[in-house]
């Protein structure tokens, strides 16, 4: 078989699999699947690149999956149980899930004052870099960097990830912000030297932003919370 045999619906010939060597015309695309039709009936699969029948319900996928009736196209799960491996985004559903202990986890709902107070809830959403994570790291009295009346230094990392690489560098980073309780936005990247930002994954799509907070030297506890352009708002109570 060659490519001169394949239909117009399935301009690619080539083999099986790597451990057979028998040839199958593939497609590339939904349109090609469609163009002797004159429908949009059927779509390329994505781990097959064969052309199959849309799905319009979960039932008509496999185990694991569901359908995605937007694209007709079946779909590892990444909704709230669905198995997943490693942290971050994984193969959960972007903006409003994250791999926790292996399992597609809802993202932290916001319920902190720094988010009742936030005035520019429209500069958020599902689309941008998501925080999914945050922890204390440190505490511990600082008067170099955090003066006299505020001599206390917390430090918190929050981790994100995004489905467009982050800059290797942290001068690079654009969109990242901190919400004080009462509500007032401050620009979030002064508060994350340039060694606390790091970035993981083969595509750069995980970051880790340890950013460094001063407070009073009786304070026990610190209320913050930072939020991307386009991304959720994630708040954190760090007591100590």
């Amino acid at each position: 078989m060659s490519s001169m045999d394949c239909p117009d619906t399935a301009k690619t010939c080539d083999v099986l699999s790597p451990s057979d060597s028998r040839k199958v015309c593939q497609c590339s695309t939904d349109v090609l699947c469609n163009a002797d039709e004159g429908t949009s009936d059927r779509v390329c699969s994505i781990p097959d690149a064969v052309c199959i029948p849309r799905c319009t319900a979960d039932e008509a996928c496999g185990e694991g999956q569901r359908c995605d009736t937007a694209s007709g196209h079946c779909k590892v799960r990444g909704d709230t149980g669905a198995a997943c491996t490693g942290e971050g985004q994984s193969n959960c559903d972007y903006g409003t899930h994250f791999c926790n202990s292996n399992v597609c986890t809802p993202l932290w709902e916001p319920g902190c004052p720094n988010y009742t107070n936030f005035p520019n809830k429209d500069m958020l959403g599902t689309t941008g870099p998501i925080l999914y994570a945050a922890r204390r790291v440190s505490v511990s009295t600082d008067t170099v960097l955090c003066g006299t009346a505020t001599p206390k230094l917390v430090k918190v990392a929050f981790s994100a990830y995004s489905s467009v690489p982050f800059p290797m560098t942290k001068g690079d980073l654009n969109g990242f912000f901190r919400v004080l309780v009462a509500g007032t936005v401050r620009e979030g990247t002064q508060d994350v030297r340039g060694a606390d930002y790091t970035v993981t994954g083969d595509n750069r799509e995980r970051a880790e932003l340890i950013v460094s907070l001063c407070t009073e030297a009786t304070a026990t506890t610190l209320s913050t919370a930072y939020y991307f352009t386009g991304g959720n708002f994630l708040c954190f109570q760090a007591n100590f």
